[in-house]
């Protein structure tokens, strides 16, 4: 049922709630391609750095991210999602397997 805060009284300790969600969720290239401008994440390991980036990326209108293997490892990170201020949540995400071979199809 919805939980006692929800109706307006006081949860009891038993109740909890647990969500997993898997994100990032992948798009196709052509939603990042039909969706410019883009950024490239290449190799990028930091999550305060990747998330710093994300969020003055989107600042700028940027909405559609290429992210190599090792910077899609660290989009899965949850302080992205703090340290770019929750701007993460309204942009896409392409996973490039091969970062040239994407790059050239753009």
């Amino acid at each position: 049922g919805i939980p006692d805060v929800f109706r307006g009284q006081k949860m009891n300790t038993v109740d909890s709630i647990l969500t997993l969600i898997d994100f990032p969720l992948p798009t196709t290239l052509n939603d990042i391609i039909e969706n410019p401008p883009l950024l490239v994440l290449e190799d990028v390991r930091n999550s305060d750095n990747v998330g710093s980036i994300l969020r003055t990326a989107f600042c700028l209108g940027i909405t559609s991210v290429v992210a190599s293997n090792t910077a899609w490892a660290t989009l899965r990170d949850g302080r992205i999602a703090r340290s770019s201020m929750g701007n993460v949540y309204y942009q896409r995400f392409y996973k490039a397997h091969c970062l040239q071979d994407t790059l050239q199809q753009l």
